[in-house]
């Protein structure tokens, strides 16, 4: 009986372990696609900033909040030689 309870104490333990894993290996790539689509976003707003857009036409076009994108056209004037992963960084 004992060994039972052993036995099954261990079997829980590890699939713990295994869930906790899978949650952990979710984070990490739902994580990696909202930085690697931030950083889309951000490369989209420098072009169109080359163009000569206003951050309402780009807010508009990208369909995203003006604040973020008056935030990282500041970044792109102010530091023309970041890159994308820098001004990511420094949001």
């Amino acid at each position: 009986m004992s060994l039972g309870r052993s036995l099954k104490a261990l079997y829980e333990a590890h699939m713990k372990q295994i869930r906790d894993q899978n949650a952990r290996d979710d984070y990490v790539r739902d994580e990696g696609i909202a930085i690697g689509e931030t950083k889309k976003v951000i490369g989209l707003i420098r072009k169109k900033m080359a163009k000569g857009m206003t951050v309402e036409q780009i807010a508009d076009i990208l369909e995203e909040e003006q604040a973020l994108v008056a935030k990282i056209c500041d970044f792109i004037q102010r530091y023309p030689d970041w890159e994308d992963d820098r001004i990511y960084r420094n949001l």
